[in-house]
């Protein structure tokens, strides 16, 4: 059990939690979060959440205590850079320098990490091995008073916290495992997530952009509750269900049409600005993903694949669909 580890994305409703040991999940629940934790990804009551945690590990049956967390888009600052060819040690020395423009903080207040993308090399001395021109990297930085305040939260609810990565580079190690043309092609991703829906876009197996569309479940569910005149709570349930049809009431596909028309307008624009782009598919998941004809009218004027990041377990494959970003803590 040792090598067990714990992979924690804490959304703006909902918490996803998977356990995975040599490269399989083993555990994965999704808990729903109390009114009032979360603004957006921002978490408002710390001990409130730690008091969830601990409840969502005792209900999805976990045994490890060893835990990395994803951090939001909101709290990390990624940036591509290219730099002189340089060792490990002198890279994190260098880094907090490349920051500068991007934070406005004093430096020494943030953990900076990296991962290396490309060397440069000189084609003229292929032979030599000290022959690198440049090495280009992404790098990352993200708060010390952050960390600490994850620490402390895992602390409380009996958990360690041993990894925080990025929410973008947690995606990216999922899809590593399980996309074997992940690294050859470009890869468009959308996570239909409950406030907000999030297009992340790689570059042969590389973090390239993200775009955020200020649109998700919840909008839907509000659409639906106007359509059926009912409570939001009464109405998530209805829309689950679907309830008179409510999935496709003019108003709810109202909602789908301006998830699906920023949608288009970020691929159009990645495609303008890369004419020579691979993109061939659109992975999605998230907790939109259960409402099949928001994901059709999303998909069906691109001229891409629509593909399920479905690759836990087809009893329970909404479940799945839910916990790429978790899943992809624990793997690479």
């Amino acid at each position: 059990m040792s090598n067990n580890l714990i992979g924690i994305e804490i959304g703006s409703s909902r918490m996803k939690l998977a356990e995975v040991r040599d490269g399989k999940v083993i555990h994965f629940i999704t808990y729903d979060l109390p009114e009032g934790t979360m603004r957006g990804r921002e978490i408002l009551a710390w001990d409130a959440l730690a008091d969830e945690l601990k409840k969502a590990v005792a209900a999805g049956g976990f045994t490890s205590k060893k835990c990395a967390i994803a951090i939001p888009d909101e709290e990390t600052h990624l940036r591509r850079l290219s730099m002189p060819p340089m060792n490990d040690q002198q890279l994190l020395v260098n880094l907090p320098y490349e920051y500068h423009e991007l934070i406005a903080d004093n430096k020494d207040n943030y953990i900076y990490d990296y991962s290396l993308i490309n060397i440069k090399r000189d084609p003229e001395n292929q032979n030599n091995n000290t022959n690198a021109l440049e090495i280009e990297i992404l790098g990352a930085a993200v708060s010390k008073e952050l960390i600490s305040k994850y620490k402390d939260l895992f602390k409380r609810a009996g958990l360690k916290l041993v990894a925080a990565r990025p929410r973008t580079l947690a995606l990216s190690s999922y899809m590593k495992a399980k996309i074997p043309e992940f690294m050859t092609k470009d890869t468009a991703v959308i996570d239909f997530g409950y406030t907000a829906s999030q297009i992340d876009i790689f570059r042969n197996g590389v973090y390239e952009v993200t775009r955020t569309i200020d649109v998700g479940v919840a909008a839907i569910i509000k659409a639906a509750a106007e359509a059926l005149n009912k409570d939001p709570h009464i109405a998530k349930e209805s829309l689950k269900v679907n309830t008179d049809d409510v999935q496709m009431k003019e108003s709810v596909i109202n909602v789908y049409d301006s998830v699906a028309v920023e949608v288009m307008r970020a691929l159009n624009y990645f495609s303008f600005e890369n004419p020579d782009n691979t993109l061939e598919t659109l992975y999605y998941f998230g907790g939109g993903s259960w409402i099949q004809p928001f994901v059709i009218d999303v998909v069906q004027d691109l001229s891409l694949k629509a593909t399920a990041l479905s690759a836990y377990d087809q009893e329970n494959k909404n479940a799945v669909i839910d916990g790429a970003t978790a899943i992809g803590l624990c793997l690479g």
